[in-house]
């Protein structure tokens, strides 16, 4: 059952190498939409006011941690693979 699994996820894995000529492609899509996530969060003035159509006002501490856990794993992604040539 575990070769099944892993044969089936290093197949699937393999084929992620087609993707390699776009990575700056993905890298800027990430940059752009942290950037809004960002700027969501600490920059957007909130439009809305205390009252019964408006129960949440503000930015939730979950959603600033998720938030920057998104951040850090994309530069350790980005960092990794600078730092894995000299891992080997």
């Amino acid at each position: 059952m575990t070769l099944i699994v892993l044969g089936v996820g290093g197949a699937w894995a393999g084929r992620l190498e087609a993707l390699a000529p776009f990575k700056w492609y993905f890298v800027a899509a990430t940059a752009v939409l942290l950037g809004f996530g960002f700027y969501s969060v600490y920059f957007r003035s909130s439009q809305c006011t205390a009252g019964p159509q408006c129960t949440v006002c503000r930015t939730g501490r979950g959603v600033k941690v998720l938030l920057w856990t998104a951040t850090a794993l994309a530069i350790a992604g980005l960092a990794f693979e600078q730092i894995e040539p000299l891992l080997m």
